[in-house]
Protein backbone atom coordinates (compact mmCIF):
# COMPACT_ATOMS: atom_id res chain seq x y z
CA UNK A 1 0.00 0.00 0.00
CA UNK A 2 1.21 3.71 -0.77
CA UNK A 3 2.40 5.22 1.96
CA UNK A 4 3.03 8.89 2.75
CA UNK A 5 1.08 12.08 2.37
CA UNK A 6 0.03 11.01 -1.17
CA UNK A 7 -1.38 7.65 -0.30
CA UNK A 8 -3.43 9.31 2.35
CA UNK A 9 -4.47 12.02 0.07
CA UNK A 10 -5.35 9.68 -2.24
CA UNK A 11 -7.69 7.79 0.33
CA UNK A 12 -9.21 11.10 1.30
CA UNK A 13 -10.17 11.67 -2.34
CA UNK A 14 -11.51 8.40 -2.56
CA UNK A 15 -13.92 8.54 0.72
CA UNK A 16 -14.65 11.69 -0.89
CA UNK A 17 -15.84 10.33 -4.28
CA UNK A 18 -17.95 7.80 -2.59
CA UNK A 19 -19.80 10.87 -1.22
CA UNK A 20 -20.30 12.35 -4.84
CA UNK A 21 -21.64 9.28 -5.85
CA UNK A 22 -24.02 8.68 -3.29
CA UNK A 23 -25.16 12.75 -3.87
CA UNK A 24 -27.84 13.92 -6.42
CA UNK A 25 -26.27 14.05 -10.59
CA UNK A 26 -29.81 14.44 -12.42
CA UNK A 27 -33.28 14.89 -11.86
CA UNK A 28 -36.02 12.09 -13.44
CA UNK A 29 -39.06 13.91 -14.63
CA UNK A 30 -42.11 13.50 -13.20
CA UNK A 31 -45.38 14.79 -14.13
CA UNK A 32 -46.92 16.99 -11.52
CA UNK A 33 -49.77 19.94 -12.86
CA UNK A 34 -48.51 23.29 -11.78
CA UNK A 35 -51.41 23.46 -9.37
CA UNK A 36 -49.89 21.02 -7.05
CA UNK A 37 -46.40 21.05 -5.25
CA UNK A 38 -43.28 19.16 -5.69
CA UNK A 39 -42.52 18.30 -1.86
CA UNK A 40 -38.33 17.84 -1.13
CA UNK A 41 -36.66 16.21 -1.97
CA UNK A 42 -38.14 16.71 -5.47
CA UNK A 43 -37.85 20.20 -7.44
CA UNK A 44 -40.06 22.43 -9.71
CA UNK A 45 -38.00 21.67 -12.95
CA UNK A 46 -40.29 23.91 -15.50
CA UNK A 47 -44.47 23.93 -16.21
CA UNK A 48 -45.80 20.62 -14.88
CA UNK A 49 -42.94 18.26 -14.32
CA UNK A 50 -40.77 17.94 -11.12
CA UNK A 51 -37.49 16.18 -10.61
CA UNK A 52 -36.88 13.48 -8.41
CA UNK A 53 -32.97 13.64 -7.99
CA UNK A 54 -31.16 10.69 -8.82
CA UNK A 55 -27.68 9.74 -7.17
CA UNK A 56 -24.68 8.85 -8.97
CA UNK A 57 -25.27 5.22 -8.39
CA UNK A 58 -29.01 5.00 -9.41
CA UNK A 59 -27.77 6.49 -12.70
CA UNK A 60 -24.97 4.14 -13.60
CA UNK A 61 -27.32 1.41 -12.12
CA UNK A 62 -29.28 2.35 -15.09
CA UNK A 63 -26.69 2.82 -17.56
CA UNK A 64 -25.22 -0.53 -17.09
CA UNK A 65 -28.58 -2.58 -16.41
CA UNK A 66 -29.51 -1.18 -20.11
CA UNK A 67 -26.22 -2.78 -21.29
CA UNK A 68 -27.44 -6.15 -19.65
CA UNK A 69 -30.68 -5.80 -21.00
CA UNK A 70 -29.06 -4.80 -24.69
CA UNK A 71 -26.59 -7.71 -24.36
CA UNK A 72 -29.18 -10.43 -23.42
CA UNK A 73 -31.82 -8.65 -26.44
CA UNK A 74 -28.83 -9.30 -28.78
CA UNK A 75 -28.30 -13.21 -27.69
CA UNK A 76 -32.19 -13.69 -27.81
CA UNK A 77 -32.23 -11.93 -30.84
CA UNK A 78 -34.97 -9.60 -30.14
CA UNK A 79 -32.06 -6.77 -30.22
CA UNK A 80 -30.25 -5.97 -33.74
CA UNK A 81 -26.46 -5.38 -33.28
CA UNK A 82 -26.53 -1.83 -34.34
CA UNK A 83 -29.11 -0.99 -31.23
CA UNK A 84 -26.58 -3.02 -29.04
CA UNK A 85 -24.00 -0.92 -30.19
CA UNK A 86 -26.12 1.77 -29.58
CA UNK A 87 -26.41 0.86 -25.99
CA UNK A 88 -23.03 0.33 -25.74
CA UNK A 89 -21.93 3.92 -26.42
CA UNK A 90 -24.74 5.02 -24.19
CA UNK A 91 -23.18 3.05 -21.36
CA UNK A 92 -19.53 4.29 -22.02
CA UNK A 93 -19.69 7.63 -20.11
CA UNK A 94 -20.92 5.46 -17.39
CA UNK A 95 -17.22 3.38 -17.16
CA UNK A 96 -15.34 6.64 -18.14
CA UNK A 97 -16.93 7.83 -14.52
CA UNK A 98 -15.92 4.88 -12.87
CA UNK A 99 -12.66 4.07 -14.61
CA UNK A 100 -10.40 7.08 -12.70
CA UNK A 101 -12.04 5.21 -9.14
CA UNK A 102 -10.31 1.75 -9.82
CA UNK A 103 -7.04 3.30 -11.42
CA UNK A 104 -6.86 5.35 -8.29
CA UNK A 105 -7.52 2.12 -5.92
CA UNK A 106 -4.97 0.37 -8.04
CA UNK A 107 -2.46 3.27 -7.48
CA UNK A 108 -3.48 3.33 -3.72
CA UNK A 109 -3.11 -0.65 -3.35
CA UNK A 110 0.35 -1.16 -5.14
CA UNK A 111 3.34 0.98 -5.96
CA UNK A 112 2.40 2.85 -8.48
CA UNK A 113 4.46 3.28 -11.72
CA UNK A 114 5.08 5.69 -13.90
CA UNK A 115 2.52 4.50 -16.73
CA UNK A 116 -0.12 3.66 -13.94
CA UNK A 117 0.11 7.12 -12.78
CA UNK A 118 -0.07 8.42 -16.67
CA UNK A 119 -2.78 6.19 -17.40
CA UNK A 120 -4.33 7.32 -13.88
CA UNK A 121 -4.50 11.18 -15.23
CA UNK A 122 -5.57 10.77 -18.46
CA UNK A 123 -8.90 8.77 -17.02
CA UNK A 124 -9.27 11.61 -14.79
CA UNK A 125 -9.31 13.93 -17.60
CA UNK A 126 -11.84 11.71 -19.40
CA UNK A 127 -14.42 11.55 -16.47
CA UNK A 128 -13.84 15.48 -15.84
CA UNK A 129 -15.08 15.73 -19.50
CA UNK A 130 -17.58 13.64 -19.06
CA UNK A 131 -18.91 15.01 -15.95
CA UNK A 132 -19.03 18.71 -17.15
CA UNK A 133 -20.91 17.18 -19.95
CA UNK A 134 -23.19 15.81 -17.74
CA UNK A 135 -23.97 18.69 -14.97
CA UNK A 136 -24.04 21.39 -18.09
CA UNK A 137 -26.60 19.62 -20.31
CA UNK A 138 -29.17 19.74 -17.30
CA UNK A 139 -30.96 22.39 -15.74
CA UNK A 140 -28.31 25.07 -14.91
CA UNK A 141 -30.69 27.11 -12.50
CA UNK A 142 -30.56 24.38 -10.59
CA UNK A 143 -27.30 23.25 -10.20
CA UNK A 144 -27.51 23.64 -6.56
CA UNK A 145 -29.03 21.15 -6.11
CA UNK A 146 -26.60 18.33 -8.25
CA UNK A 147 -24.08 18.98 -5.98
CA UNK A 148 -22.64 15.37 -6.39
CA UNK A 149 -21.68 15.94 -9.73
CA UNK A 150 -20.19 19.02 -8.95
CA UNK A 151 -17.88 17.23 -6.29
CA UNK A 152 -16.66 14.70 -8.40
CA UNK A 153 -15.91 17.50 -10.89
CA UNK A 154 -14.34 19.51 -7.98
CA UNK A 155 -11.92 15.79 -7.21
CA UNK A 156 -11.76 15.03 -10.53
CA UNK A 157 -10.36 18.62 -11.46
CA UNK A 158 -8.57 18.28 -8.20
CA UNK A 159 -7.03 15.27 -9.12
CA UNK A 160 -5.83 16.57 -12.65
CA UNK A 161 -3.99 19.02 -11.34
CA UNK A 162 -2.38 16.80 -8.07
CA UNK A 163 -1.74 14.37 -11.07
CA UNK A 164 0.70 17.19 -13.72
CA UNK A 165 2.47 17.93 -9.97
CA UNK A 166 3.02 14.47 -9.19
CA UNK A 167 4.36 14.02 -13.02
CA UNK A 168 6.57 17.19 -13.51
CA UNK A 169 8.00 16.17 -9.88
CA UNK A 170 9.08 12.52 -11.15
CA UNK A 171 10.27 14.02 -14.20
CA UNK A 172 12.59 16.20 -12.50
CA UNK A 173 14.27 13.78 -10.06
Amino acid sequence: MESGPRGYLRVIFLALLSLALIGPWMFDRINVPAEYTCHPPNVRLYGDFCGVPLSGIQMLNFIFSGLIFASKGLVDGSLGFIEWLRQVAFSLPGFLILLPIFSMLNIVLRRAQLSQQIFNLVAWVFALGVCLVISLSGYPRLFWALWGVWLYIGLAFGQVILGIMDLSLRAET
